[in-house]
């Protein structure tokens, strides 16, 4: 008995309570080497296969932008599909490609073909490279569904980005892989200097291993070449490498000078590319250069695609970037691993720091403690058909039963076309759904003592989804399932008054060729309307924020770069030149035409939980899946809400 409970816990069999003791399947070596998953299947002598399960097309958004290095309002493809080994489930995937990299693209090219053999042969494209993560986690509703396995069994999550030759991103994979199917090996190697990462940390073996035949129970291993297995911890390894590297680095920065003049040095700043015009930063760096003559100033633009790998690795070395422009929801995994510097005790040297947007200073702030200071800001507010509401002699409303009012005239006005929608409101928005939440009180999660909860279940919360998908019932025919993808061009069509939109796609609505630029006279905007007549309702900001690497040998002058760039002359010009939402509420009046209504709604404005591992929440889609669920009448608000609050509570508290 003793020698079947050790085979038990090796993994080796399973005990099934009430049915018996069975030999398990062996598992998989998965490799880390940039090859497809159907060649490694090949390889082992196993039949792969792949099953497409959804196959739709949406825009990029602030995340996936950063992920492949495109406009938030590029057309992606996104494919989900179950990936086989000799008919057996082994992984669900879901891959993000530019649309224009892939034309023509449909399900059946995925159905038992390799991703990158089609890439090459139909579309020339040749992966070069690559950048690959992995963690472990457990399995939610609908991959335990897809794989066949029981909710929350352990799983890998490899998170895969790939270049060509030239540099171009190709795809963001994210790939679910059975924890009962997959081990990971690992050579371990003495480290020979304290400078010198273990890169090589994780090879992967190339074929499926099993236990020596000669192995006895409680024997020793120590042939040559024999594989030392790791369990892997449920924290980030890079999160864990920056906190030990930077736990040690020296606090200070350039030495105070009463005289800018004596100082010297270069400091490096990385700016992403597109955050700001080109003569703004000129004219930062003159300004700059009047100030600190004997100071040289290195501007390196970056990619969103790549950047988190990039920060990862600068930050763990000796010579991190000393300004880095960070996206808002990426400040807090910086902050919690120790690599911005605290600013907190400078705040005051920045202009406006009184009156800095709330949402990007809560990007900002860590256990009370100030990271970074914010840089420019995005928001929505509802883009309407001026033409339609005049014919159907309604104004914009000024609460959340006055929206309900217009859009019900609305579509009385346009009850002849079957395609009309007063209000076009696709069932994954959850952007969009986050002001009805806040607006009557409700959170997505709140903290206290270090541990968060899920705060959608909440009544306020609840109130305001309900309010919500009375809205969607009644003046929506976009696809419940869907995503806002493409509402700029849905609008465009002429079938819709009314959508719940970013600023930039007022340009994608006009656009000769995307869109309809007969319609650049008839567009109007006004803020989301609270519930409360005559408020408006709290939007959550996007945006950028500027941070010091705590690593910094330059602390005080990239402070004072950081200074240049915020201050009011130059704040000013990102709002004027740049059109982006500047950092402070005094500037919004600078919104000029229908831009200034998303300035305006900039000033009531929150963000999602300040937490390292909300990442995780986006990935997992808890909140589209939880709206889609309302929205189709799978589930009521109470059950929907609740179920979610539960996945939410256990993510951002460092579950999987």
């Amino acid at each position: 008995r003793a020698a079947l409970d050790e085979l038990v816990r090796d993994g080796y069999l399973d005990r099934r309570h009430g049915s018996g003791t069975y030999v398990t399947e062996p598992k998989i070596a998965q490799p880390l080497t940039l090859t497809s998953f159907s060649d490694d299947m090949r390889r082992r002598g196993m039949t792969p296969g792949s099953r497409t399960l959804e196959l739709t097309t949406t825009l990029a958004g602030a995340r996936l932008a950063h992920r492949l290095a495109v406009s938030p309002e590029a057309r992606l493809i996104r494919v989900k599909r179950l990936r086989l080994a000799d008919s057996m489930p082994m992984a669900m995937e879901v891959l993000h490609v530019p649309e224009s990299l892939v034309p023509g693209l449909t399900r059946a090219d995925f159905e038992d073909h390799s991703f990158y053999e089609l890439l090459r042969e139909r579309y020339g494209i040749t992966i070069a490279s690559g950048t690959q993560s992995i963690e472990p986690t457990v399995t939610n509703e609908e991959e335990s569904e897809v794989l066949g396995v029981a909710l929350h069994t352990p799983a890998f999550l490899f998170e895969r980005t790939t270049v060509t030759e030239s540099g171009r991103i190709v795809e963001f994979v994210r790939s679910i892989y059975r924890g009962d199917r997959y081990r990971l090996v690992a050579d371990l190697v003495p480290q020979r200097s304290r400078n010198r990462r273990t890169a090589r940390l994780f090879r992967g073996a190339e074929e499926i291993r099993r236990r020596p035949p000669s192995r006895r129970f409680g024997a020793a291993f120590k042939t040559k070449g024999e594989i030392a297995w790791m369990k892997l911890r449920k924290a980030s390894s890079i999160v864990v490498s920056i906190a030990a590297a930077v736990v040690v680095a020296a606090c200070g920065g350039s030495a105070p000078s009463t005289n800018a003049a004596d100082q010297t040095g270069t400091l490096t700043v990385w700016l992403m590319n597109g955050s700001a015009p080109a003569s703004v930063i000129d004219s930062v760096n003159a300004d700059f250069k009047a100030k600190y003559p004997n100071v040289t100033v290195k501007v390196e633009l970056q990619q969103w695609g790549d950047i988190g790998t990039k920060l990862d690795t600068a930050f763990v070395g000796s010579t991190p970037p000393d300004v880095v422009e960070l996206g808002n929801t990426l400040v807090a995994k910086y902050a919690a691993a120790g690599a911005l510097e605290d600013i907190t005790g400078k705040k005051t040297g920045f202009d406006n720091s009184a009156t800095w947007l709330q949402s990007l200073t809560d990007s900002c702030t860590q256990a009370g403690k100030l990271y970074c200071v914010p840089y420019y800001a995005g928001s929505r507010a509802i883009i309407y058909r001026k033409d339609f509401f005049a014919s159907a002699g309604v104004t914009p409303p000024d609460s959340m039963d006055g929206l309900l009012t217009v859009g019900q005239k609305l579509m009385d006005a346009h009850k002849s076309d079957p395609s009309f929608s007063a209000l076009y409101y696709p069932g994954k928005y959850w952007y969009a759904a986050l002001p009805f939440v806040w607006d009557f009180g409700g959170d997505i999660a709140t903290q206290s003592g270090g541990k968060w909860s899920g705060a959608l279940s909440s009544s306020s919360s609840q109130q305001g989804l309900t309010t919500l998908s009375n809205l969607v019932s009644k003046l929506s025919r976009a696809d419940k399932t869907g995503d806002e993808a493409k509402q700029d061009a849905a609008f465009a069509q002429g079938h819709i008054a009314m959508i719940i939109a970013n600023g930039w796609e007022v340009g994608v609505i006009t656009d000769p060729k995307a869109g309809n630029p007969a319609l650049k006279d008839q567009l109007g905007a006004f803020p989301i309307p609270s519930h409360n007549a005559g408020q408006t309702a709290p939007v959550f900001l996007g945006g950028s924020d500027l941070g010091v690497a705590s690593r910094s040998k330059h602390q005080d002058l990239a402070n004072a770069w950081i200074a240049t760039l915020t201050g009011n002359k130059h704040m000013a010009e990102m709002a004027t030149v740049g059109g982006v939402i500047p950092n402070t509420t005094s500037m919004l009046s600078l919104g000029t035409g229908i831009n200034s209504i998303f300035f305006s709604a900039a000033k009531n404005s929150k963000f999602v939980p300040n937490s390292q591992n909300w990442a995780s929440v986006e990935n997992a889609n808890v909140l589209p899946d939880m709206l889609v669920k309302i929205f189709t009448k799978q589930m009521g608000v109470a059950d929907a809400t609740k179920s979610a609050s539960d996945r939410i509570t256990t993510i951002l508290n460092g579950g999987g």
